[in-house]
């Protein structure tokens, strides 16, 4: 599968409201987009994809990160809200709920409710 071969430190059109602009991906963001796009071209070589336009892996990839990322900012806030410096997994699955996570989490985040009768941990 050909995903582009990608180089370190590279520009990225994004559009304007009038024309292209180029932004420079640095530090945390570029390793956090290097990742990302690895998972996106497993997951759609593993779907039957043989290959894709580079910028269509980019946008993936960049969905990707940002709803990960959505998700850690609305774990982190629920583990805020509960007085604690670092979330556990029912911050995160308030998070998937919050994202509204089609994959079963449905109310997994009620006491009442055993995460292990939700059929998404084995």
């Amino acid at each position: 599968m050909s995903n582009g071969n990608g180089k370190t430190g590279k520009q990225i059109e994004q559009p304007n409201n009038t024309s292209w602009r180029r932004r420079k991906v640095g530090g945390g963001d570029e390793f956090a987009q290097a990742i990302a796009k690895i998972a996106v071209a497993q997951v759609c070589e593993s779907k039957g994809f043989q290959g894709f336009q580079q910028s269509a892996l980019e946008t993936m990839s960049d969905v990707t990160a940002r709803y990960i990322m959505s998700i850690g900012k609305s774990a982190n806030c629920y583990a805020n809200l509960a007085g604690r410096a670092e979330c556990n997994i029912f911050d995160v699955i308030q998070g998937l709920e919050d994202m509204g996570s089609a994959q079963g989490f449905t109310g997994a985040s009620d006491i009442d409710h055993w995460l292990e009768d939700s059929g998404v941990v084995r």
